[in-house]
């Protein structure tokens, strides 16, 4: 038999689905449809195996990236939490000040910083949110690559083992 017809045999086998005991019955003898599947199975197997290394170390980027992002957050969390401290601080000797008529270039010095502050409380809780959005779409993410993962292992070791 010519090759290219074992080839069209075993192309239509693997695209269509059918095994190839069932193609090829009547045109190969059963030792060479038993050869070529085989070959397809250890093929499948190679790519299989390959994809799943693959989505392995993409899983460990995405949970070393996780865990980044929540040490990134709880630093953040800590540094907004100062700033509120210092805010609460800074609006109550303004307060305190008004009462005693202090200097004025004090207060403007006081009205600056707590300025700065509030701006950096606004940017520091925008980048709070885009930390969770991250840590959220991370997470999402390892959940479908540890199920593909489980899928890839499952092919791997029931159906071509």
């Amino acid at each position: 038999m010519k090759e290219s017809k074992v080839k069209y045999i075993l192309v239509a086998a693997i695209l269509f689905g059918f095994s190839l005991s069932s193609v090829a019955e009547d045109a190969l003898p059963s030792s060479s449809i038993h050869n070529m599947q085989i070959a397809v199975d250890t093929a499948m197997k190679t790519k299989l195996e390959a994809r799943l290394a693959e989505l392995k170390a993409v899983y460990e980027a995405d949970q070393k990236a996780l865990a980044e992002y929540k040490t990134k957050m709880q630093d953040l969390a800590d540094t907004l939490t100062r700033i509120s401290s210092e805010i609460q601080v800074l609006e109550d000797e303004i307060n305190s000040n008004e009462a005693s008529s202090s200097d004025a270039a004090m207060k403007a010095t006081l009205e600056a910083r707590l300025a700065g502050l509030r701006a950096d409380s606004e940017a520091g809780q925008k980048m709070l949110t885009e930390y969770e959005s991250k840590t959220r779409d991370l997470a999402d993410s390892l959940i479908r690559v540890s199920g593909a993962m489980q899928v890839l292992e499952d092919i791997i070791n029931k159906n071509l083992s």
